[in-house]
């Protein structure tokens, strides 16, 4: 199975999701925790198994959360860009590709 690594943006905002959550109820911030956790073991099991984005981008939809995981497979790991609410600016994510 490979290793994964967050974007420096992508990881502030996983945390920001999971901080809304949690301030909603503790237990509603664990659970999605554990589905976005699911989603990239299901990720890092299966690399090339989820829907391309664009170029060598692909995403994962955790499940009972509005959210995309986009990443990249890397030779040993995979790269998460974002964990993107479905709702929010599409596409905003696509500036860290140039940087």
């Amino acid at each position: 199975m490979l290793g994964y690594e967050y974007h420096p943006e992508a990881e502030a905002e996983y945390l920001a999701e999971v901080a809304y959550y949690s301030r909603i109820s503790e237990e509603l911030g664990l659970r999605f925790v554990m589905e976005v956790e699911a989603a990239i073991t299901r990720a890092r099991e299966f690399p090339e198994a989820w829907a391309p984005v664009r170029g060598g981008l692909r995403r994962i939809l955790p499940r009972r959360f509005p959210h995309a995981i986009v990443y990249e497979v890397m030779a040993d790991h995979i790269l998460i860009w974002a964990v993107a609410h479905c709702s929010r600016k599409p596409g905003y994510w696509r500036e860290r590709l140039e940087a």
